[in-house]
């Protein structure tokens, strides 16, 4: 949800461009719906509505073996869109997901958790990584980055502003004046 909410100001993406499907939906953000992780056909009716051919559908699955995150993918690849499996440990996908088109898989290790079972911790750390890095990669392929800054951010904030107007005079080499005009 972070990284989708976060690119559009960030790199200057349209909304639709890298979208959160979460298990539940929009209500799960703020309070747990229990058991709609269990759900591959809500899965499967979401990604039908949203996701089509050359798209890439990330399931996020500390353990891997989430059923909405398999519904998603399975239907994904049915659609024709890439598909990628985040898992945080080294177990091997499932038939049915080798069968759909065998996800590129990312199982970073983050080792056991500090609290057992409460993935949130090491696991949804390892994770938010993984996404980091993944969007950052995406987002400089699609040229919203020049070295080492991102310059297609939207500045429709004080701080974002500022940090548009540092970037012009930076990169453009003229004076702060220069560059907030």
């Amino acid at each position: 949800m972070i990284e989708a909410a976060e690119c559009p100001p960030t790199f200057g993406t349209r909304p639709g461009l890298v979208q959160a499907i979460m298990a539940g939906g929009r209500q799960s953000v703020f309070r747990s719906r229990e058991g709609a992780e269990d759900d591959a056909r809500a899965a499967a009716r979401v990604v039908r509505a949203r996701v089509r051919r050359g798209d890439v559908v990330i399931g996020i699955s500390a353990s891997g073996v989430t059923a909405f995150v398999h519904g998603a993918l399975t239907t994904a690849a049915a659609r024709g869109a890439g598909t990628v499996l985040v898992q945080c440990n080294a177990r091997p996908i499932g038939a049915a997901l080798r069968r759909a088109g065998r996800p590129i898989v990312i199982a970073p290790s983050p080792g056991p958790e500090v609290l057992a079972g409460s993935t949130r911790l090491k696991a949804g750390t390892a994770t938010k990584l993984v996404l980091n890095t993944l969007t950052t990669a995406s987002m400089t392929r699609l040229g919203k980055v020049y070295g080492n800054r991102m310059v297609d951010l939207q500045p429709r904030s004080a701080k974002l502003r500022a940090r548009a107007e540092r970037l012009v005079a930076e990169l453009g080499d003229v004076s702060p004046a220069r560059a907030t005009a």
